[in-house]
């Protein structure tokens, strides 16, 4: 895939590097974080060769699989992803990476000073999404909901991110009825699905494990080459989508610290309180989001406990088997 791209001509003076040392060198840098010193020794080649490659590979990484790997979603894979979350996440209209932790659109570059909510307003998915250019599905009932009339797909985030049409964010504050405080529940459980894609990508590739010493544009193309491998791993484990092209920026929705609220319009307010009643309601609420509800009972607290500890050790055992996967570099480079 990426050899006829990261391929170099021998010349009179030395032989070239083979692409696929150049692509080893590469995911040699992005699977452990080793210094450029490090992988030098290792590969008996020069720092600055190092410093050289890994920027190059990885861009081409990035421009040869995201046409495959992550394609600009259209109306019918919105509506895919939304099956997705409803079936395997008790979820319905949600849209976030996927519901298999693949990541379908990404944006990276924004200052770390900046919010949440400032990013996302700021890249091209937040503009896209205010202008409605993001080819969502028409409004539609949830499954056995007919009753609320059509809702918004919509996508789902902290309170750092504004409440709007298609956004949808917990309740604010401790002291809330019960039908809200299920509400956030329902909405932290679909969100933490982002944080497992997250968590799972880190995993495998260990460059996110200490802090980047690299130039803001070296420091991109390091993410934009992780997200696309992380797509390509896990590629298998869902059908490919209809369509093909390269993905436009966009945002990723990730945790962050609780923030000051966000003024919302009527109609963003009155699609979370349709969320929240269908959460509350037969048609729409499972057996389990009552667990996370106050116990008086030190019994019942301690077997909440232990089933949060089992389902933190599942995560992370997921994640770590994933991190022990070959990444296939054959694959790559023909």
């Amino acid at each position: 895939m990426v050899a006829p791209v990261i391929e170099k001509q021998d010349t009179t003076l030395r032989q070239a590097i083979g692409p696929a040392e150049r692509l080893a060198i590469c995911l040699r840098f992005l699977a452990t974080g080793d210094s450029y010193h490090t992988i030098s020794k290792r590969f008996r080649v020069g720092k600055s060769t190092v410093v050289g490659i890994v920027p190059s590979v990885a861009t081409a990484i990035w421009e040869r699989l995201v046409g495959e790997y992550m394609p600009v979603p259209q109306e019918s894979d919105w509506k895919e992803i939304a099956e997705g979350f409803s079936t395997k996440w008790a979820f319905p209209h949600c849209l976030v990476v996927d519901a298999n932790y693949l990541f379908r659109v990404v944006d990276i570059g924004a200052y770390g000073k900046s919010s949440d909510g400032g990013s996302l307003s700021a890249c091209a998915f937040g503009r896209a999404l205010r202008e409605g250019t993001l080819n969502l599905p028409d409004d539609e009932p949830l499954p056995n909901g007919e009753h609320l009339g059509p809702v918004p797909f919509v996508f789902v985030g902290d309170e750092a991110f504004p409440l709007q049409k298609h956004l949808l964010r917990p309740y604010p504050g401790r002291a809330i009825p019960v039908d809200q405080r299920v509400f956030n529940f329902r909405l932290s459980h679909a969100r933490r699905i982002v944080e497992n894609a997250f968590g799972i990508m880190a995993a495998q590739f260990r460059v996110y494990h200490r802090v980047m010493e690299l130039s803001p544009c070296n420091a991109e193309k390091i993410v934009q080459a992780t997200t696309i491998l992380h797509n390509f791993i896990r590629w298998g484990h869902r059908n490919s989508p209809s369509t093909s092209g390269y993905a436009d920026p966009g945002a990723a929705l990730h945790a962050a610290g609780r923030m000051g609220s966000n003024t919302a319009s009527r109609e963003a307010l009155a699609v979370r309180e349709k969320y929240r009643e269908y959460f509350n309601s037969p048609c729409g609420e499972v057996l389990w989001q009552y667990n996370q509800q106050p116990r008086t009972s030190p019994v019942e607290c301690g077997a909440l406990a232990a089933g949060a500890c089992c389902r933190d050790v599942v995560t992370w055992g997921l994640a770590g088997h994933l991190a022990s996967g070959d990444l296939a570099a054959r694959d790559l480079t023909h």
